[in-house]
């Protein structure tokens, strides 16, 4: 006896443009290139800004601000609604343990993901974006956005090594406890996103 399991492949309902404008590389891909593998990021990626001749440092250094990311604007991917933000957590020093920064805000859990945003597109889809600088994000949950929006700065807060952003797309409004979506980006279309890929968004 044989069964035939249709396999559908998600279609993803809202238009999505990059969160950052500029040179970019993915340090760290999805679940089938050796990267995130949780229930609630496997589809998620990791974005180092780059400088117009795309390199990720301005100086020798080990500094946050000699990052060439650090403190680039932060965009609303699509319209929607915020339903999370959060702005009171730390930036990483350097060569510190992130644990032993954020592990002492209020909320641990929520904390790895630093100051995070997420915006709710009526659709059952919801924008991910975490580790923005500390006092950086300029919206607050019940906050209408449009794409393009500035919500934040790039920084290097919560459960991060050093200045990136973290982007995904979820099934529900909560950190940590929803379905990671494939997504793809309508400025960037046809990018697998896989680690070490360059990008430049206009």
């Amino acid at each position: 006896m044989t069964l035939n399991v249709p396999i559908h492949v998600y279609e993803q309902k809202t238009t999505l443009y990059s969160p950052i404008k500029g040179p970019a590389i993915v340090s760290q891909g999805r679940f089938n290139n050796g990267g995130h593998s949780g229930f609630g990021n496997q589809f998620a990626i990791d974005i180092l800004g780059l400088t117009p001749n795309y390199a990720a440092m301005l100086r020798d250094g080990e500094s946050n601000a000699d990052y060439a990311g650090w403190g680039k604007e932060v965009l609303a991917s699509a319209d929607g609604e915020v339903v999370y933000a959060r702005n009171d957590v730390p930036d990483n020093p350097p060569n510190v343990d992130p644990g032993s920064v954020f592990s002492k805000e209020h909320d641990p859990i929520d904390a790895t993901a630093g100051n995070a945003v997420i915006i709710g597109h009526g659709n059952s889809e919801f924008s991910v974006v975490m580790h923005m600088q500390k006092g950086s994000v300029r919206v607050k949950k019940g906050d209408k956005v449009k794409r393009g929006d500035v919500i934040g700065l790039l920084g290097n807060s919560g459960d991060s090594f050093g200045p990136h952003l973290h982007f995904q797309l979820q099934d529900g409004p909560e950190l940590f406890k929803y379905t990671s979506l494939p997504f793809e980006f309508a400025d960037l279309k046809g990018r697998k996103f896989a680690r070490g890929e360059y990008f430049s968004a206009n």
